[in-house]
């Protein structure tokens, strides 16, 4: 497992924390919803001997600060870039996992010149046209599930796993899950609720 040092970078009046390891070409990693950078672990460790690997706590997740209600998609974008460009790791390799697809995408669209490639991972496109009810069970649009679904949260690391997980990474997975915050948690299910990314399509080659 990775032994990397938290470090902290301040980004639009908030602490952005990350861990950092290995040296060559860099990727940085950007976790989903109601994780943060630990769910890098593995990677993390097995990467670093080709790469310099970045995995970022997002703003309200893990050892970053809590985000103010009106937190939006771009705010967290820019502090993502902000990441970047403190050290000095663009244009790179940006991997995003599910909600953290769609901070990636933000990334390519408002800040291109940091981004070598996308690696998108259990994400889509957001769009205000698809509605959380297929995914959640919930009928009120993307918006309003997203809403509900913040005020809802309630942990439960057992309940997250699908079939059974490495034994090794079941005490982090527990740690992670305890770890969320249900405030921003919620502000980050909306901003990804109201994103329409269905535009970036056409620019992306595929491979």
């Amino acid at each position: 497992m990775s032994v990397a040092a938290v470090e902290v970078v301040r980004a639009h009046g908030l602490e952005i924390a990350y861990e950092r390891v290995g040296a060559g070409p860099p990727l940085v990693l950007v976790h989903g919803a109601t994780v943060d950078a630990h769910i890098w672990q593995p990677q993390l460790a097995a990467l670093a001997d080709e790469l310099t690997v970045v995995a970022w706590d997002e703003p309200g997740a893990g050892r970053s600060s809590d985000v103010p209600a009106d937190f939006g998609p771009a705010d967290y974008v820019h502090c993502l870039a902000a990441l970047i460009d403190a050290l000095a790791l663009g244009p790179a390799h940006v991997a995003g996992l599910s909600w953290g697809g769609t901070v990636v995408l933000e990334l390519y669209r408002h800040h291109l010149e940091l981004v070598a490639t996308l690696i998108l991972v259990d994400t889509y496109p957001a769009g205000r046209g698809r509605c959380l009810s297929r995914r959640c069970g919930l009928g009120r649009g993307r918006a309003a599930d997203a809403r509900r679904a913040g005020r809802r949260i309630r942990p439960d690391a057992s309940r997250a796993f699908a079939g059974d997980p490495p034994a090794e990474h079941v005490p982090l997975l527990k740690a992670m899950a305890a770890d969320v915050r249900p405030q921003s948690m919620g502000t980050a299910l909306l901003a990804m609720a109201e994103r329409d990314q269905r535009d970036l399509l056409p620019h992306s080659a595929v491979c």
